[in-house]
C-alpha cells in the first residue's frame, strides 16, 4: 500500500511531543554526523536519524523539517532498512542551496550494497537520477542497472559520494565539476567534450576513481565538501578534488588549487610526505589524521582554527595540532572526527582505554564543549567535560568511556563504548541533540542524565502513530 504523504497538525504535535514513545536511551553500534543531522546504526541494522530534514536528509518518508527524535530510514516500500553496518552523513552548512552542500546520507548493508537518500542534485545518490530529492533510501547501481556490491565503507561528501569495496579500489559518483575552477571530485580527469577537453561534469552511477590508473590498497576513505582522501594499507594518504582551502595538503607543488589526480599531503616547511597514518577524518574544508604514536595532524581551512593553528586562515600543508595544556602535540589519540569548522578526538593512556574527549575549532554553538565560552574559537585541543544532574556547573567531570566521536556543522555526538548510548552537545535548534525538543541555545555540555541522552524509538508505538496519521494501514510489518 502506497502511503499518503501528508502531515496533520495532530501528527506533527505527536511526533514533536514524543507521545506514545517511551523515553529510553537509543542503543547504537555506529554514528555519523553531518550538517545539522546525525544518523546511527541501531538494533537489527536499522538506521535512525534526527535533526535537520533539509532535502529529506532523514530518509524517513514522513518527518517534519526539524526532527528532535530519531526516526527510521526506510526503503522504497517504506519498510525500515535492515542489516546495515555503516552509515555516513554528508557535510552541509545547513543554509546554502549551493550544489556542494550535502544533505544526503548513505549506508552499507551486510551484503555489501550501498543505499542512499536525501538530496539528489548532481547524481550524488548513485541511482541514475540527479534531479528530485528522495525521502527514502535507494540502492546505488552501476550504469547497467546492477547494484554496487562488495562495499565495506561509504563516505558521503558535499557534492559527491565515494565507496570502498573489498578490492581496495575506490568508486565515486555525483558532481565531478562544481565550476570552472573546481573539478576532479570523483577522480575523473578529463573526457572528450568538443571542441576541447573538459572535465566530466557529473556521474549519476559509480565510476572507478582515476579510471584505468587504479588507486589500489585503500583501507579507508573520507569525504569533505568538495574533496576526498584515502588511507592506504601502508599508512600513506592520497587526496583529490578541491584544494582551494588547502584540503589536499599539497600546496606549492603544483596541486594547491585542484587535483584530478591523487596526491600525497606533505608536512609544512618540509618535503616529507604524510605517512604512518592510523585514521582519517574529513571536515567540510579541512582534513585531519591520527599518525604514529597517536599524534594528530590537520590541513586545509583554518578560518575557525579547525586545523589547530593560531595564525592563518589556511593550513596549506600538514601541521601538528597542540593541546591547551602545552604546545606539545596531542598524543594517545584513538579516534577522530572533523565537522564543519571543528574537530574532536578521543584519547587514552594506551592499551585502548579511553579516558577523555578533546575538541578544537569553532564553538559558535558550543560544539567543542566549551559551555562558558560559547562563540569562542580554539586553536588548541580542549577537553570536553560534563556534569551530573543536580550538580552545579563547577562540578565538571571527564567525559570518558567514549568509543566513537562524530562532529557535525554545529554539534557533536559521542557513542559510549559499553552502554552504547549516544549523547550530543552544541546547537539544538533543529533537534541535533535528539532530546525530543527544539532548543536554539548552545548548551555545550553533554549532561549525563537520561533526558540528555539521545532517546530511542519503540518500533511498535512509533509505527502505530504512522498508521493512524499517515495512512500506512496494517499491511506492513511492525518493527
Amino acid at each position: 500500500m502506497k502511503p499518503i504523504l501528508f502531515a496533520t497538525a495532530t501528527t506533527a504535535a505527536l511526533l514533536l511531543a514524543g507521545l506514545a514513545m517511551p523515553a529510553q536511551a537509543m542503543i547504537a553500534a555506529q554514528i555519523s554526523s553531518g550538517g545539522d543531522t546525525t544518523c546511527a546504526i541501531v538494533d537489527n541494522g536499522h538506521v535512525t536519524c534526527w535533526g535537520s530534514n533539509r532535502h529529506y536528509s532523514l530518509g524517513a518518508a514522513v518527518a517534519p523539517a526539524n526532527m528532535p527524535r530519531p526516526v527510521k530510514v526506510v526503503d522504497p516500500m517504506l519498510f525500515p532498512l535492515r542489516n546495515m553496518v555503516q552509515v555516513s552523513v554528508s557535510p552541509s552548512d545547513g543554509n546554502s542551496s549551493s550544489p556542494d552542500q550535502g544533505s544526503h546520507g548513505c549506508a552499507v548493508s551486510q551484503a555489501g550494497e550501498v543505499w542512499c537518500w536525501g538530496r539528489a542534485v548532481g547524481g550524488r545518490l548513485g541511482t541514475g537520477s540527479g534531479t528530485d530529492d528522495v525521502y527514502f533510501a535507494n540502492r546505488v547501481r552501476h550504469a547497467d542497472g546492477t547494484p554496487l556490491t562488495d562495499v565495506i565503507q561509504v563516505a558521503a561528501g558535499g557534492a559527491h559520494t565515494c565507496a570502498l569495496p573489498r578490492s581496495g579500489r575506490v568508486y565515486c559518483w555525483g558532481l565531478n565539476k562544481l565550476d570552472n575552477f573546481t573539478w576532479g571530485l570523483l577522480g575523473q580527469n578529463r573526457g572528450y567534450a568538443a571542441p576541447k577537453w573538459e572535465p566530466h561534469p557529473l556521474r549519476e552511477h559509480p565510476v572507478k576513481a582515476f579510471g584505468n590508473v587504479d588507486l589500489v590498497d585503500v583501507v579507508e576513505i573520507v569525504a569533505g565538501r568538495a574533496h576526498t582522501c584515502a588511507r592506504l594499507r601502508g599508512g600513506g594518504v592520497r587526496c583529490w578534488g578541491s584544494g582551494a582551502m588547502g584540503q589536499l595538503g599539497r600546496s606549492g607543488h603544483g596541486q594547491g588549487v585542484v587535483s584530478e589526480y591523487a596526491v600525497s599531503p606533505i608536512y609544512a616547511n618540509q618535503s616529507l610526505e604524510l605517512i604512518d597514518v592510523r585514521q582519517l577524518a574529513a571536515g567540510s574544508d579541512h582534513t585531519c589524521a591520527i599518525v604514529g604514536p597517536g599524534w594528530v595532524v590537520c590541513w586545509g581551512s583554518n578560518q575557525a582554527y579547525q586545523s589547530g593553528q593560531l595564525h592563518g586562515s589556511v593550513a596549506a600543508n600538514v601541521v601538528v595540532v597542540p593541546t591547551i595544556d602545552s604546545p606539545s602535540p596531542i598524543n594517545n589519540a584513538l579516534a577522530i572526527s572533523a565537522g564543519g569548522r571543528h574537530a574532536c578526538i578521543t584519547r587514552g593512556p594506551g592499551g585502548g582505554e579511553i579516558t577523555s574527549v578533546y575538541c578544537w575549532g569553532d564553538n559558535s554553538h558550543g560544539q567543542i564543549g566549551e559551555n562558558l565560552q560559547v562563540g569562542y574559537q580554539s586553536n588548541y585541543a580542549r577537553e570536553v567535560t560534563q556534569y551530573a544532574a543536580g550538580e552545579a556547573n563547577s562540578h565538571q567531570r571527564r567525559l570518558s568511556g567514549i568509543e566513537q566521536i562524530s562532529a557535525g556543522q554545529r554539534h557533536s555526538c559521542a557513542l559510549h563504548a559499553v552502554r552504547r548510548d549516544v549523547r550530543c552537545w552544541g546547537a539544538n535548534h533543529q533537534g541535533q541533540r535528539g532530546l525530543n525538543h527544539l532548543n536554539g541555545g548552545g548548551d555545550a555540555y553533554p549532561i549525563p542524565r537520561p533526558a540528555d541522552i539521545v532517546l530511542g524509538i519503540d518500533g511498535i508505538e512509533i509505527d502505530a502513530i504512522f498508521d493512524n496519521h499517515f495512512g500506512y494501514g496494517v499491511d506492513h510489518p511492525i518493527n
